[in-house]
């Protein structure tokens, strides 16, 4: 339950006095709520407060250009990541008193938001659609966060999947990289199983509460899998989703690379095989350097590298994702059109997009900042190497995938119901997977 990222979407300009809005696209211009003399306070919620601050930058650069009036103040209120959303929940539930402006909701908790009726996020569809910033958008990370067609928001990060690999482990044992394939992968890892170390951490689903939740989706995602489709239905238990488990197992059980581990990244237990050189890759998303890697391990600074996801057939697509944060907009908020400005200056425009990425080192959905001298610039922790380069070169190829309002139940159904049993030799793949989908198809029935 969590992850660090977030959103922005469209277009709008306020005319103090006569305030109207002009929606790009030829649609015609309507007006927009009417702005008080007085302070007008807007309420940003979220778990990570810095990420109000970059807000707050955004607000004070359109404020300075009279794109937003001068007695618009922006409060940043930060909670505990279970706090904030049961908070929201009981707010939407009550009928939105005391909702605020904005919420980050994080791409593990959105799900939740879906199941209520109205859903109590703004509809950005059409004010996405019809941005001037919408062909600069790899609206692919918008998918995350539609529900039924309609779009709710943008995830602020790409959050592209990679192998990082330590380099002094791969040149002692002479595994030659890039690795083209997962079968390729296999044989890097008999070959250090030789002499004592493991390929890879995976999460073994002993703790359904705390396991590391995006080490399944990501090989999901890779293929074109998940766990539901476009229009909600479960397809977990599919071909795609046979082949992921019983790889995973394979590693495990068949070829003994990989550790098995009831511990999630937040743990530091987690780390400790890593630091002792005992396991010699991770398969994580690029947030995983930055939030994750730099603190709890400070000391392999330098021997870590990174490459793309090996393909599972020649030819094919290199990277995934998981994790993600976008930002909303309530639609209890008293000025949805103040709010929208912020949003879509924030989320969607590169210049919004580079204070993200300067203050909190976020890689925003935006195609126009794929060639941008400041995302690309190396990283002494990975040997030089820049994750900026990475992202221009495979985030054309990022998989979509979908959510559903049973997203957070699929992840501990794929703890307690697929990992453990199959990692501990009582059932099959196939058979783990069928009783996932049967529990969620329950659920999603009652």
């Amino acid at each position: 339950m969590r992850r660090f990222y977030k959103i922005c979407v469209s277009t709008l300009f306020i005319f103090v006095l006569s305030v109207c809005i002009v929606f790009a696209g030829g649609t015609k211009e309507r007006k927009v709520e009417k702005v008080p003399e007085g302070p007008i306070e807007i309420n940003w919620w979220g778990f990570v407060a810095e990420d109000g601050d970059v807000m707050k930058e955004c607000l004070d650069i359109l404020k300075s250009r009279g794109e937003i009036p001068e007695n618009v103040e922006l409060k940043i209120t930060a909670y505990g990541f279970e706090e904030l959303y049961d908070k929201i929940l009981a707010i939407f539930t009550a009928g939105g008193t005391g909702a605020p402006d904005f919420v980050e909701v994080e791409i593990s908790q959105a799900g939740r938001f879906y199941k209520q009726d109205p859903i109590g996020f703004m509809d950005l569809t059409q004010r996405i659609n019809n941005s001037p910033y919408y062909e600069d958008q790899i609206i692919s990370r918008a998918a995350p966060y539609s529900y039924k067609g309609r779009i709710y928001g943008i995830d602020m990060d790409l959050s592209l999947s990679m192998i990082y690999y330590r380099k002094d482990i791969f040149d002692q044992y002479n595994i030659k990289v890039p690795i083209e394939t997962w079968d390729d992968y296999i044989k890097a890892g008999l070959e250090l199983k030789k002499h004592g170390i493991y390929m890879v951490e995976v999460p073994n689903g002993a703790n359904p509460d705390n396991f590391n939740e995006d080490f399944v989706p990501q090989l999901l995602i890779q293929q074109g899998g998940g766990y539901f489709d476009k229009n909600g239905n479960v397809i977990v238990n599919n071909q795609i989703g046979v082949r992921t488990i019983t790889f995973i197992n394979d590693m495990v059980n068949k070829y003994g690379i990989a550790l098995a581990s009831a511990s999630d990244i937040f743990d530091p237990p987690f780390y400790a095989p890593y630091n002792e050189g005992k396991v010699a890759t991770f398969i994580m998303p690029s947030w995983m350097l930055e939030y994750f890697m730099k603190p709890n391990m400070p000391d392999l600074s330098g021997k870590w590298r990174i490459m793309p996801l090996p393909a599972w057939e020649k030819g094919g697509v290199r990277t995934s994702t998981a994790g993600g944060t976008s930002l909303m907009i309530t639609r209890f908020t008293k000025y949805p059109d103040i709010a929208w400005k912020l949003f879509e200056f924030n989320r969607m425009a590169k210049e919004g997009g580079l204070i993200g990425h300067k203050k909190m080192g976020y890689f925003p959905p935006i195609k126009s900042l794929l060639n941008d001298p400041q995302i690309i610039k190396p990283d002494e922790y990975i040997g030089g190497q820049s994750i900026g380069e990475y992202f221009k070169t495979y985030a054309p190829s990022i998989p979509e995938y979908y959510l559903s309002p049973f997203w957070w139940d699929g992840h501990l159904l794929m703890a307690s119901e697929v990992l453990y049993p199959v990692i501990t030799g009582k059932i099959s793949p196939k058979v783990g997977l069928d009783n996932m989908a049967l529990k969620l198809k329950q659920l999603m029935e009652q």
